[in-house]
């Protein structure tokens, strides 16, 4: 309920607030039972919106990323991809740390829901695909100012990029662009790798 309605919600309590961000936190991070971790990093990300959650769980942010993580390896989900998408633009300024790790994880999560059938699951595995992609363009563009973990993320983010370049990797493509630009301007002081140009046909 609080992830449809939080934010048009307004608390006379301050206390109030504050409980449903611990209750949230402490479901998304310690809860045994899938469907109850996954439904709390979707309202994470509505919650987070509100500037005194935000600042709440800033000090937990490695811990809100670790468990997105795992629940990707777990399910494939368009809103969950969605949600670490909207909390690393959220928190752009304190992603560096975590930059490499998100980067190797979307890209794993990225190539295997590629290898799934849009029959069996409605094209949902697709659109995380997709998301996969937007995520990192936002990680990109949250270090861009840091040349040294621009080449770290542009050597993992290989296999995705030419991928999206590929006939089975065109529903990705426009983000993936994105990427390869935003790597060619911030990367190794103007020059191209030798790995941007197997990109370039």
């Amino acid at each position: 309920m609080y992830g449809e309605f939080c934010n048009h919600l307004k608390f006379n309590d301050n206390n109030h607030m504050k409980e449903v961000v611990v209750q949230t936190y402490e479901c998304l991070h310690k809860d045994p039972a899938l469907p109850v971790r996954l439904n709390a990093a979707i309202t994470m990300k509505e919650l987070l919106r509100n500037d005194e959650a935000c600042n709440m769980l800033k000090p937990h942010l490695k811990e809100i990323l670790e468990a997105y993580l795992k629940l990707m390896q777990e399910i494939e989900s368009e809103e969950l991809v969605n949600a670490l998408e909207e909390i690393v633009s959220l928190y752009n300024e304190e992603i560096g740390p975590f930059a490499i790790q998100l980067t190797e994880h979307l890209v794993s999560s990225y190539q295997r829901l590629v290898q799934t059938n849009p029959e069996d699951d409605d094209g949902e595995a697709a659109l995380a695909a997709q998301g996969c992609v937007v995520t990192i363009r936002r990680i990109i563009d949250s270090v861009s100012k840091n040349n040294e973990l621009i080449q770290k993320i542009e050597e993992i983010a290989i296999p995705l990029l030419m991928h999206s370049l590929t006939p089975d990797g065109l529903d990705s493509i426009e983000d993936a662009l994105d990427c390869i630009t935003m790597i060619l301007y911030h990367g190794a002081d103007g020059r191209v790798s030798p790995r941007m140009w197997k990109l370039f046909p």
